[in-house]
């Protein structure tokens, strides 16, 4: 079965590309991509170990990185702080296929983190 499929649902995405003079975070044109938003507690490890509980898992079909932003919807929105309901990934993973010739995505994410937009 094609998993990309069932990846039916719009997602936003902002990259995060830097911080401005004011340690305010710097994003890219949103762009947006194919998947599937399950909401839900989710638990995984921080770098520094301690136990991060997610508010959604994301299944992608493209990469995202820590620190960008994940939106369910479309949105032009220049700055994804502005928006009720985005979330910043906290965790990623990719799992390929068995002959490594497609990935699935998948971020962690958690809503209400930033504090200084």
């Amino acid at each position: 079965m094609n998993i990309e499929v069932m990846l039916n649902q719009t997602i936003t995405r902002w990259q995060r590309t830097g911080q401005d003079g004011y340690n305010k975070p710097i994003f890219a044109t949103p762009t947006t991509m194919s998947g599937r938003w399950e909401a839900g507690r989710v638990f995984s490890r921080g770098d520094d170990k301690e136990t991060i509980i997610n508010s959604a898992k994301v299944f992608l079909t493209e990469a995202v990185s820590v620190g960008d932003y994940l939106y369910l919807g479309e949105s032009t929105a220049t700055n994804p702080l502005t928006l009720s309901g985005v979330c910043e990934v906290k965790d990623c993973k990719d799992y390929p296929s068995v002959d490594a010739s497609v990935f699935l995505y998948v971020a962690l994410v958690m809503r209400g983190l930033y504090r200084g937009a």
